[in-house]
C-alpha cells in the first residue's frame, strides 16, 4: 500500500465516523432545514423535477440541483426521511475533506495534506453542517473542486483543467444561484495579483466559457417562464440586489458580524489562523510563495464577498473552512517538532 493511499484511508477512517455518528437524528424544524427535503418529496411524489413545488407553488428562490440530489439519494427508499435527506450533505462534506487533501498535497506535500484534511473535518462548520439537509455543504464541495481544477490549470499548467473549472462553477450556480460564481472571482484576483492586468486573459477558454454559459442560462429562463413577476421580485430584486446593494447604516455590528461568523465557523482552529497568515507571508521558496498566495486570496476574496451581504448566517461562511485548513496546515507542517507541539497544545 502506497503512503498516499494509507494517508487517504487515515483521513476517511477519521472523517466518516465523525461526520455520520448521528446521521438522521437531527429534528428538522426550521424553514431552511425542511425546505429542500420537502422539495425532494414533491419530486418523488409528483415528478416535478424541473420546478419542485412547496404547497403547490414552484420554488423559484434557488435552482433545484440540491433538491435533485436529495431526491435521487432518497429514491431507493421510496420516500424522503430525516436520514436520507442528510446523506447529500454528508457526501459533500467528504468531498470537501478529500478535495482539501488533494489541493494541500499538490501545493504543500502529503504530510501537510493529511493535516489539512483533518483540520477541515474538525472545523465547527464542516462538523456541524455535514448532517443538515441544506445546500451549503454541497456548494462548498463544488467550490473546493473548482479550486482544485484551477490549481491543475494555473499551478500545473494543464489548460484542460480550465474547462473543468468552468463546469464546476456552473454546477455551483445550479446549487445556490449567483453565489456559485465566487471561484471565478478568486481566479480573477489571483491572476491579477500574479500576472498583472493581462492575467485574467489566462482564464479565457472557449470550451469552458461556452460550457459555463450553457449552465447559467437555463435556470433563469425556466424560472422566468414559470412566474416572471415573482421571480423578478423575490430572486432578482430581493435575493440579489437588496442583499448586496441595499444601503445599511455603518454600525459596529455591520463591521464585526462577518468577523464573528467567520470566527465561529472556523473554531477551534481559527486561533491559529492569524499566526499562520502572518508566518507564511514571506516564504523562502518562490514556488511555495505562489501556492500560499493563492490560498490566502481564496480565503480573503470569499470572505470579502460574503461579508458585504446584508444577511449574515453562520453557514454562509462554510466555504472558508477549506482555505483556512490549507493555510494552517502549510504553516504547521514546516514548524520544528518542538514548536509544532507548542502550537498544537
Amino acid at each position: 500500500m502506497s503512503m498516499d493511499i494509507a494517508r487517504i484511508l487515515l483521513v476517511l477512517v477519521a472523517s466518516v465516523p465523525l461526520l455520520s455518528f448521528d446521521l438522521g437524528r437531527r429534528f428538522l424544524a426550521t424553514n431552511d432545514e425542511t425546505r429542500f427535503p420537502l422539495l425532494a418529496r414533491d419530486i418523488l411524489a409528483h415528478g416535478h423535477w424541473l420546478l419542485p413545488q412547496l404547497n403547490g407553488i414552484p420554488h423559484l428562490n434557488k435552482p433545484p440541483l440540491y433538491a435533485w440530489l436529495v431526491a435521487a439519494l432518497s429514491w431507493p427508499a421510496g420516500a424522503v426521511t430525516q436520514h436520507n435527506a442528510a446523506v447529500a450533505s454528508l457526501l459533500a462534506a467528504l468531498v470537501v475533506v478529500l478535495g482539501t487533501y488533494w489541493i494541500a498535497g499538490r501545493l504543500f506535500g502529503h504530510p501537510a495534506a493529511t493535516l489539512a484534511a483533518l483540520i477541515a473535518v474538525t472545523t465547527a462548520g464542516v462538523f456541524d453542517l455535514a448532517r443538515i439537509p441544506m445546500p451549503d455543504m454541497a456548494l462548498s464541495a463544488v467550490f473546493t473542486a473548482a479550486l482544485a481544477f484551477y490549481v491543475v490549470t494555473e499551478i500545473d499548467g494543464r489548460r484542460a483543467g480550465l474547462a473543468l473549472f468552468y463546469a464546476a462553477v456552473g454546477v455551483a450556480f445550479w446549487i445556490k444561484g449567483p453565489v456559485g460564481l465566487l471561484p471565478l472571482a478568486v481566479a480573477i484576483v489571483d491572476t491579477l495579483g500574479t500576472h498583472g492586468w493581462p492575467g485574467p486573459r489566462r482564464l479565457i477558454s472557449a470550451p469552458g466559457l461556452a460550457l459555463l454559459g450553457l449552465l447559467l442560462v437555463p435556470w433563469p429562463l425556466l424560472a422566468a417562464a414559470a412566474d416572471g413577476p415573482r421571480f423578478l421580485h423575490t430572486v432578482v430584486v430581493t435575493d440579489l440586489l437588496r442583499w448586496y446593494l441595499e444601503p445599511r447604516p455603518w454600525t459596529w455590528r455591520v463591521l464585526t458580524e462577518p468577523m464573528g461568523q467567520a470566527f465561529s465557523i472556523l473554531l477551534p482552529w481559527v486561533v491559529l489562523l492569524p499566526v499562520a497568515f502572518w508566518r507564511t507571508w514571506w516564504p523562502a521558496d518562490p514556488w511555495r510563495g505562489r501556492a500560499l498566495r493563492l490560498v490566502r486570496l481564496w480565503l480573503v476574496v470569499m470572505f470579502a464577498f460574503l461579508a458585504v451581504s446584508a444577511q449574515q448566517r453562520f453557514r454562509y461562511y462554510l466555504p472558508l473552512c477549506s482555505p483556512a485548513a490549507l493555510l494552517i496546515a502549510a504553516w504547521y507542517s514546516d514548524l520544528p517538532r518542538r514548536r509544532a507541539g507548542i502550537a498544537f497544545a
